[in-house]
């Protein structure tokens, strides 16, 4: 279910929901059209099973690494291994931003 309304302020804002009761998500734009173009896209995204929170790289990796650590099944020495791992290569002090889109990654080279 996606909608538009007019905001007091001339604006609009598209509304929409990623699955039947969950959370409303907004999105504010200063013309019509750009909002119906905006959920026409985000409607095709859903019905195709492509649709990805624009939200979802907001947490930092380290946190996301750390809860999908913990919610694997492995024997003590692997979860040992994945955990340093995650400590010493994929997690350093610097990781502590949020983790990009896939594919945002920076290129190797000079």
């Amino acid at each position: 279910m996606a909608s538009i309304d007019r905001r007091d302020n001339g604006h609009y804002r598209a509304r929409w929901r990623e699955y039947p009761g969950g959370p409303q998500k907004t999105r504010t734009f200063a013309r019509k059209k750009d909002a119906e173009l905006f959920l026409d896209h985000i409607r095709g995204d859903l019905a195709r099973g492509l649709y990805i929170d624009p939200a979802g790289g907001l947490i930092p990796f380290r946190e996301y690494a750390e809860e999908w650590r913990a919610a694997q099944i492995h024997r003590r020495s692997t979860a040992e291994q994945a955990e340093t791992y995650l400590r010493n290569h994929a997690t350093p002090p610097s990781a502590t931003g949020p983790s990009a889109p896939s594919g945002a990654a920076r290129s190797r080279g000079g």
